[in-house]
């Protein structure tokens, strides 16, 4: 069971994330350490459009895998994908919150459904926290993604020279965790709705 003051900071954080009006958000590990009732029940209610593809619990989904939005005559499609990269101790907190809660292990678990996203949308995005050679796949040319936003991503080598670059033809940015506050992306498009630039802040 979660400290109180831990859950009531949990529950704040899930309430301004409600506030924010996110058109989608990622589950991950940590969220779901962190007390997977709490996510649930905001995810249930509708107030947070989480995104788990892959995501198990006791067999059954947890989450959607993907929804698409239209800004501005853009057709987005969002997919979230997060795999359970640290094993931790089967006693403590987080880890009781994750009995019987099963994460994707592979790419190979999502592709079919990104081959079909990608013939319905303008702008194809990833959200979502994976292994460097997850990440690779997923960046594949085939599988048609524009862009991946990778969290939780401290210290991690895929790239060299920056919290963005390209991985073949797929744009992907870094959360840099280590920094407190929000990390703001602006994309520019042709008028094909062709991703050409970023503009990348913290």
């Amino acid at each position: 069971k979660l400290d109180p003051l831990v859950a009531e900071e949990f529950e704040l954080y899930l309430r301004t994330m409600a506030r924010a009006g996110y058109d989608a958000a990622c589950i991950g590990p940590g969220d779901l350490y962190s007390g997977s009732p709490l996510v649930r029940a905001r995810a249930w209610k509708g107030e947070l459009p989480f995104l788990g593809a892959g995501i198990r619990s006791q067999g059954e989904p947890l989450y959607d895998s993907s929804l698409v939005v239209d800004r501005g005559g853009v057709r987005i499609g969002i997919l979230g994908y997060s795999e359970l990269l640290e094993q931790g101790f089967l006693r403590q907190a987080h880890e009781v919150n994750l009995v019987g809660i099963a994460f994707p292990a592979t790419v190979a678990a999502v592709e079919s459904e990104l081959v079909e996203l990608r013939e319905q949308v303008d702008l194809l995005v990833v959200a979502g926290r994976m292994s460097s050679q997850s990440l690779r796949e997923l960046c594949r040319p085939e599988l048609g993604v524009d862009l991946v936003l990778l969290g939780g991503a401290l210290h991690f080598e895929a790239l060299h020279g920056g919290p963005t670059g390209y991985l073949d033809s797929t744009l992907v940015v870094l959360d840099q965790e280590r920094n407190f506050g929000l990390n703001h992306l602006t994309l520019f498009l042709s008028s094909a709705k062709d991703l050409v630039g970023l503009e990348w802040k913290t």
